[in-house]
């Protein structure tokens, strides 16, 4: 795995400080006026904690998430951002390079772009594993007004 999709542009760990996915604590109320049909309604616990600086939550470094936690992608920290899916599991990637040219930047609002990717697939036997190697192409960046 060397690179991200997307993460404002910046392969440096060291200079990339974007905040990933948000915590939001989300609270389940019973009995409220807004609960007629005796359903639970969830909400959001914003009011009752003080506001807390967004920060990338990193599995094994940061702190344990909560029952009541959620990680929540905050898209203002990518240009751009697109999920698919492979036939098995997939741990890692690495994009590939080709002859479109290097330090092809991303721009919120610029012209789509295209991204050639290998990945190897972890099936559950052995010989349904696979090298995959995708090509993506007319990806579209973020659109901001």
């Amino acid at each position: 795995m060397s690179e991200s999709l997307g993460n404002n542009g910046d392969t440096n760990p060291s200079r990339n400080k974007t905040s990933l996915p948000n915590l939001k604590k989300k609270k389940k109320l019973r009995g409220s006026k807004a609960d007629i049909c005796g359903d639970e309604m969830e909400i959001d616990d914003a009011q009752d904690h003080e506001h807390v600086q967004p920060a990338a939550y990193i599995p094994g470094r940061s702190r344990p998430l909560m029952e009541d936690e959620q990680l929540v992608m905050d898209k203002s920290s990518y240009r751009m951002y697109y999920e698919f899916q492979v036939e098995s599991a997939s741990l890692s990637f690495d994009i590939l390079l080709d002859n479109l040219g290097s330090n092809r930047e991303v721009e919120v609002n610029g012209p789509p772009t295209t991204a050639c990717l290998v990945a190897g697939t972890q099936a559950p036997r052995e010989v349904n594993n696979n090298l995959v190697v995708v090509r993506l192409t007319n990806m579209r960046p973020f659109i901001r007004k």
